[in-house]
């Protein structure tokens, strides 16, 4: 991993790859993400706010098909978003952690690095 700084101390700008080709760039306070820019090896990416190195807030999680969920997440998951197609029609709906549109394509956002998607 490297961190602009000490991973245990650093504090603004800066970048952080595992050696799986995951990398997290963004703002940092005390050596956790607060808001960035995640991206995979395989070209899916998050983009938006972090609590406790998990996605909390609003921010974009998006996959190299142009397929994307946008909207708040809570812990990783998503909150109150709304999944779109690389054409921008809805594919999915969650409002409070429930999604709300039947038999939809609904991506699951994977926080670990997976060649599959």
């Amino acid at each position: 991993m490297k961190v602009n700084g000490k991973m245990g101390s650093s504090t603004g700008e800066g970048s952080l790859t595992f050696e799986n080709g995951y990398k997290i760039k963004g703002v940092w306070i005390l050596g956790s993400p607060l808001k960035g820019t995640a991206t995979w090896p395989n070209g899916n990416k998050y983009e938006g706010q972090y609590k406790d190195w998990e996605w909390h807030g609003k921010g974009n999680f998006s996959v190299h098909s142009g397929q994307h969920i946008f909207g708040e997440f809570r812990e990783h998951k998503p909150w109150k978003t709304i999944e779109y197609d690389k054409d921008g029609g809805i594919l999915g709906k969650i409002v409070d952690g429930v999604q709300t549109i039947e038999n939809t394509l609904q991506m699951t956002p994977k926080l670990e690095v997976d060649e599959s998607i």
